[in-house]
């Protein structure tokens, strides 16, 4: 198994604020679903592949766990509509060693701080 990560759940307060924010960031639309303890909205993801959702239970941090996203081929593209979204960049675009591709950590909307991963730039 080369991909152990199977969902990351991002902690908001606004969930409202942080779909859009995501949705311009990543240009796609999040999938809002009921949730027990309230709403969540969904990344879209194929089955059997890592998924991301945005949740209203939990604390935002920019101090805990640190989840890469990867953003497709272009990392300045997202690091300017991060900055249009209304987030900021706490690490530019950044080369990995070797052919590893690039990243950059970024805070979103609520505080939380978020790698941005693009393979080829």
């Amino acid at each position: 198994m080369n991909n152990r990560l199977v969902w990351c759940d991002l902690a908001v307060q606004n969930l409202d604020r942080a779909a859009v924010f995501y949705s311009k960031v990543f240009q796609v639309d999040l999938q809002r679903m009921p949730m027990p303890d309230g709403e969540m909205a969904m990344f879209p993801f194929e089955p059997g592949a890592a998924a991301v959702s945005l949740r209203t239970d939990g604390i935002p941090s920019a101090e805990g766990a640190l989840v890469y996203l990867d953003v497709g081929e272009d990392l300045d593209a997202a690091l300017a509509r991060v900055r249009d979204a209304g987030g900021a960049v706490k690490l530019g675009k950044t080369g990995l060693p070797g052919d590893h591709g690039f990243m950059a950590c970024i805070l979103d909307t609520e505080g939380n701080r978020v790698g941005l991963y693009s393979r080829t730039g």
